[in-house]
């Protein structure tokens, strides 16, 4: 079992493991990890990786926050429009 983090480091990956083979499976959520996996891949500290999240403008992030996850349609429709070229690592 190999753990990767993103689309580069999963095609060396399936380069190096060659012609056997291979299963791939993708986690959006630590809920839908079994408490193993979770502990391999989040909670150990040997193999967990740590990063500082800071937020310059909090009042922006919490409009922006509430406009995405909100109730009102048109804010978020016009959001998604203006920005929707701008999109990088879209998860389908």
């Amino acid at each position: 079992m190999q753990y990767v983090y993103n689309d580069a480091d999963k095609d060396t990956a399936v380069k190096q493991l060659g012609t056997e083979k291979i299963t791939l499976q993708r986690y959006k959520g630590l809920g839908e990890m079994n408490p193993e996996q979770l502990w391999e891949t989040t909670l150990n500290p040997a193999n967990r990786t740590l990063l500082q999240v800071t937020i310059e403008d909090a009042a922006a992030a919490d409009k922006t926050f509430d406009m995405l996850m909100g109730d009102e349609v048109p804010p978020r429709k016009r959001f998604i429009q203006t920005h929707a070229k701008e999109v990088r690592n879209l998860d389908i």
